[in-house]
This record gives C-alpha cells, structure tokens and sequence, in this order.
C-alpha cells in the first residue's frame, strides 16, 4: 500500500460543510498497487450535519464510517484507495452529501485522478526556417524536453517539403534532445506545414497518445535567378 495521494488546492467550502483537498492526484500508479490519500470534511455550522460517502469512478473506493451525524465544528477524515488490476489512468469522484435529517442535502464533488507514468514532450509551436534555396535541403535543431515522468519516443511524420531525420527521437523522462528538421524545397515560392506528432510510451503496455503541441514549419522565401532577355546584351566587369 502506497500513501501517494498527491493533493491539489486547499479546500472547498459548501453551505454547511468543509472539504480538504478539493481534488486528488495518484501519480505514476502501477498495476495491482494500492493507493491512499485522505479527504477531512468539517462541519462549519451551528448545527449538526448528517454527512454520506461515494465514490464512482472504476478502481476507486472510499473507506469511512458512513451516514454519521458531524457535530458543530467537528471533522471526520475519509480515506480514499485506488487499486487497479491493469495498467491504465483513470477518473473518478468522491460525492459528499451532508444536512439535517428532512431537507435536502448538499452535495459536494472531489475530483479524482488515477495516472500512468507518461512522457509528455515539449516543442516549440512553431519554426521558421527562413530562405531555402529551391532544390537544396537545411537541417535545424528544434530542441525538445520530455516533461513527463515515463520515458518516449517522438515520432514526426514527413509533411511537404519538411521532414525530420531520424524520424523518431527517444528522450528519457525529463530530459532533453533536439530533433533534427529538414526543409528541401523542390520549387520556388512559400510553403507551411503542420506535422502530427505522436509519442510512445515506453513500458510494459506501450500505448500512444498526442504530443500535446504541434510545430508549424514555415518554409523558404526566394526569387528566380534573373536572366538577360534575347536580345539584352551584357558586358563583362
């Protein structure tokens, strides 16, 4: 059992009830592994509170003693576990209902994530790579960090006249690399390009998911060589 709550924020505050976190993170969960963190719920009223329990969501569960009456001013701490028997992120929510025993009582929701490790990368959104000469190729570097907590592979597709080489760069979790792009232009004129990147996971369940920002390459900008008409004549210098 691992205590890897990670909390988010510091509380949420209803009409008659006090929520601490309002939002709970398992961070680089592991298959068959249990996770715990720890919701407090405070009755900021005069009166006593009626207060219930659920979580929805698969793999989650909340651990408390249930539909127990809250005196005024009093807390009572509910534990909440996520243990899943494959590999994957999941969501889910912890709904807590509190009131007096005939009104209708209020609910409030605490977000629950469950996350895989993942490589997240990080490019620039977008990549100028000025003049190109029709019929030549220019290789820039365009750096990249893997903010994520899993290491990948970046994967980028040939678009027009752009390309990278290699094709797949592997960046280990937060480090960095740069990815080598070429812009071979066949013919003169302007040109753009959006690539979709993707990522690989790199463990025992690859799985693939969108880099979340996209580079815009915008190409070359020249002029044909100008030569003498027919009947121009030209003198040596």
């Amino acid at each position: 059992m691992r205590d890897l709550g990670a909390l988010s924020g510091a509380v949420v505050s209803g009409r008659g009830i006090e929520l601490s976190p309002p939002a709970i993170t398992f961070r680089k969960v592991e298959a068959n592994v249990t996770y715990v963190a720890s919701v407090t719920v405070r009755n900021t009223t005069t009166r006593g509170q009626r207060v219930r329990f659920g979580a929805t969501g698969a793999h989650f569960r909340v651990e408390v003693a249930n539909d127990i009456e809250l005196a005024p001013g009093l807390q009572v701490e509910a534990e909440i576990h996520f243990c899943s028997p494959v590999a994957g992120s999941f969501d889910g929510a912890l709904r807590v209902a509190a009131g007096r025993q005939g009104e209708v009582p209020e609910e409030l929701v605490v977000p629950l994530q469950a996350l895989q490790p993942r490589a997240e990368m990080v490019v620039a959104e977008a990549f100028d790579f000025g003049a190109v000469v029709p019929g030549a190729s220019v290789t820039r570097s365009l750096p990249l960090f893997n903010a994520g907590d899993a290491a990948g592979t970046l994967k980028v597709a040939p678009a027009g006249a752009f390309s990278a080489a290699p094709s797949e760069v592997h960046v280990a979790a937060g480090a960095s690399a740069l990815l080598k792009l070429q812009c071979a232009p066949a013919d003169v004129g302007s040109a753009s390009a959006r690539t979709n990147q993707q990522h690989t996971l790199v463990q025992r369940s690859p799985s693939t998911r969108n880099v979340r920002s996209s580079w815009v390459a915008r190409s070359y900008s020249t002029e044909p060589s100008r030569r003498p008409e027919h009947n121009e004549k030209t003198y040596p210098r």
